[in-house]
């Protein structure tokens, strides 16, 4: 298949083997639909490969500057196969200050 190529009715298997390769995803589009920069959001829609982790919170670290009154990570963990509890990374983007207040 060739970049640029259709693969209707063949989506499932196209993705699969995009992202077998190494790539982040495909885009998905009406066949018809023709490229246009400020309109594209609306005719093509991109399918990530997304994978997920089961965490527990296990704590947070404490809050500095703007989030002094909120806190600054989430200490994440999962379990192992032996069912031990194992610190995975701390994460602290992706909140927003309306969510931080809450």
């Amino acid at each position: 298949m060739l970049y640029g190529d259709h693969a209707e009715a063949e989506g499932t298997r196209f993705f699969k083997e995009a992202t077998g390769r190494g790539f982040e995803g495909v885009i998905g589009k009406e066949s018809q639909s023709q490229y246009v920069p400020a309109l594209r959001a609306n005719y093509w829609i991109k399918t990530k490969k997304i994978e997920t982790t089961d965490c527990v919170v296990v704590g947070f670290s404490e809050g500095e500057g703007a989030r002094s009154s909120t806190f600054g990570s989430l200490i994440l963990a999962a379990y192992d196969e032996n069912g031990k509890l194992r610190h995975i990374g701390n994460v602290g983007g992706g909140f927003s200050n309306s969510t931080l207040e809450i």
